[in-house]
């Protein structure tokens, strides 16, 4: 993986980092901003999508970039 590959990693993980954040605050927000009406059920579907975030962003941090052959959008990699 050459630099410019490797710095397109680490932006997309600070993306995903900033999507996670930008999801938690929408949850801590539905919940309470509009109780009673449902805000617990829409508050755990964000929640999910904020944990599928972290478990693609844990994947990337965790890659072993050594064995990684970039093929970049659409190549064959």
């Amino acid at each position: 993986m050459t630099g410019s590959e490797y710095a397109e990693l680490e932006a997309v993980i600070r993306k995903l980092r900033a999507v996670i954040y930008e999801l938690e605050d929408l949850s801590a927000g539905i919940r309470a901003d509009f109780t009673g009406i449902g805000n617990e059920y829409c508050a755990q579907a964000v929640d999910a999508a904020a944990d599928k975030c972290r478990t693609v962003k844990r994947r990337l941090e965790n890659l072993d970039t050594g064995d990684v052959t970039w093929g970049g959008a659409g190549g064959a990699g």
